[in-house]
């Protein structure tokens, strides 16, 4: 058929469909949930969008954050939305205390699963929690955390993991893998 060769075309169609868009225009949708690690429960949810002009023709291959892409109104508005994301993160985490799981316990030294990119340093001092169980009336498992009254001591930070000293020996105050450390 002669029409459809027809420059627009298929565009008419489209657009009769109701699903045609401006040919230089591109949505972007981006949905974001963080939980947290040891409960699962939701600490932050938002759907951001934006859309902005295709600056290229449609056939050219241009790949996602390539500074090709960056230099058109589409990827202009979506470095917008995700500098968004990440100021929101920031804010949302930011209020998050330091917490991580003890994953060796002997004597007066507790290993800690963290590196030494988490900012820790010799002299830090953490809480130590026990970490428990309970079930809510929907039998949704729920951790609970029971302060255990102790207080350790940074004393050295290796590349993946860190080793903390207490006054008591970990046998004596029934501290074990899995507990956890929280810097308030």
């Amino acid at each position: 058929d002669a029409r459809e060769s027809e420059p627009g075309v298929t565009d008419q169609w489209l657009s009769l469909l109701g699903v045609a868009q401006q040919e230089d225009a591109r949505q972007f949708v981006l949905d974001v949930f963080v939980h947290d690690g040891l409960s699962g429960a939701m600490l932050f949810q938002r759907s951001y969008s934006a859309s902005g002009s295709w600056d290229l023709p449609r056939q050219k291959r241009v790949g996602f954050a390539s500074p090709q892409f960056w230099r058109t109104g589409y990827g202009n508005q979506v470095r917008s939305v995700l500098t968004t994301v990440v100021d929101d993160l920031d804010e949302v985490l930011r209020c998050q205390p330091f917490m991580a799981r003890v994953v060796k316990a002997r004597g007066n030294r507790l290993h800690i699963e963290a590196n030494a990119g988490a900012g820790i340093r010799p002299g830090d001092k953490f809480q130590v929690y026990r970490t428990g169980t309970f079930y809510n009336l929907d039998l949704e498992p729920r951790t609970e955390l029971s302060d255990m009254a102790t207080e350790v001591v940074v004393k050295q930070v290796q590349p993946q993991f860190v080793i903390a000293e207490m006054q008591y020996t970990a046998e004596y105050l029934a501290i074990q893998r899995d507990d956890m450390v929280i810097a308030w």
